[in-house]
């Protein structure tokens, strides 16, 4: 992870700084990083669109484990009704976006 790491627009993007050097705390460095949930490769759980969705820590991990179609969506200008009713989902049980 570096500052290239792409994340939401207008997020909080990813940062890392040295917090304490191994000089300072005698044995390790110590770092901190700051990022919006949305950086990188991520999953949006029900709680993100629904106020009584499920967490991502209610979600069982076999859900996000399979087969799964990639779809670039990068042609489209926002990814809603429209843009997925041009896309064949006959099937489909996991999409990712590639962008």
């Amino acid at each position: 992870m570096d500052e290239t790491l792409a994340h939401w627009p207008g997020d909080t993007p990813f940062s890392y700084k040295l917090t304490y050097s191994k000089e300072q705390t005698g044995s390790v460095n110590i770092g901190q990083m700051t990022m919006s949930l949305h950086s990188g490769t991520h999953v949006d759980a029900p709680l993100h669109f629904l106020n009584d969705g499920e967490k991502i820590s209610d979600l069982e991990l076999d859900v996000h484990i399979g087969k799964a179609r990639i779809v670039d969506f990068s042609s489209f200008a926002k990814l809603d009704e429209v843009s997925l009713s041009q896309i064949d989902l006959d099937g489909v049980t996991r999409l990712l976006r590639a962008y």
